[in-house]
């Protein structure tokens, strides 16, 4: 049987196209080389080979091959889901590929690209404290709270302990964490169909920006930071970036 080579030398001799050639099957190539991710490493070894010769590099290959692959799709979806056991296992089949550790890490950041915000939303919003609490502030007009508080109120205040957990209000993926000096550290979750809830004067957080969360999972802890007066939870419900009257979505 005629080998690739071969045919590149007589196309070569003969004034054939041999460049067009040369791309359509190093994109076969490539496309078996993905398939064969974390199942032939031998095969794999045989296509990179072929990628070295039409001038492609390690990182080439990891970037435009492997971070490309339906393995590294499984893997960021694993990593959205908290999936454990099938991150570890297809970060491993990535790693055997040849991924560098700086494309494994930019698939880790970027895996809530896998998952759709709506897979997880119910449409219907939870009480967002654990245990015993009262709202303390509503939603709209208000005097300023010891002259630091907003008076045209964006959210609800739910009085509790320090340190009481607080829950997602229902499932999406985590948007935003961070420190506002106003809001203090606070939490997004976006649910997907334009709305999102904001949990604001937090002590701290468990989630991550990139993190899938389900209804009533631990998102945060209540706590007093920014322009508080006291240990409470301001939760705000945006619809199309605008908030409403979380009282709405409460009963």
């Amino acid at each position: 049987m005629i080998s690739i080579g071969e045919i590149e030398t007589i196309l070569k001799e003969t004034g054939g196209d041999y460049e067009k050639f040369r791309e359509k099957v190093t994109n076969e190539v490539k496309s078996e080389f993905k398939k064969c991710i974390g199942s032939d490493t031998d095969r794999i070894e045989k296509y990179r080979q072929y990628l070295y010769e039409a001038g492609y590099t390690d990182v080439k290959i990891s970037q435009d091959v492997i971070a490309k692959s339906e393995t590294a799709k499984e893997f960021k979806k694993a990593c959205a889901l908290q999936e454990d056991d099938t991150a570890v296992e297809t970060l491993q089949a990535l790693r055997d590929a040849g991924i560098t550790y700086e494309d494994a890490y930019a698939l880790y950041l970027k895996r809530s690209n896998s998952i759709k915000s709506t897979d997880y939303s119910s449409g219907e919003l939870a009480w967002p404290v654990d245990g015993n609490s009262r709202i303390s502030s509503y939603y709209g007009h208000r005097s300023s709270p010891g002259g630091i508080g907003s008076t045209n109120h964006q959210g609800i205040d739910i009085a509790a302990s320090a340190g009481t957990n607080v829950m997602a209000a229902d499932g999406g993926k985590v948007s935003y964490t961070g420190y506002n000096r106003s809001r203090g550290y606070y939490v997004d979750v976006d649910h997907g169909n334009g709305r999102k809830t904001r949990y604001q004067h937090l002590q701290g957080y468990t989630v991550l920006k990139g993190d899938v969360v389900k209804k009533g999972d631990l998102i945060a802890y209540v706590g007093s930071t920014g322009n508080s007066t006291g240990p409470h939870l301001h939760i705000e419900v945006l619809e199309g970036g605008q908030t409403v009257d979380p009282m709405i979505y409460f009963h």
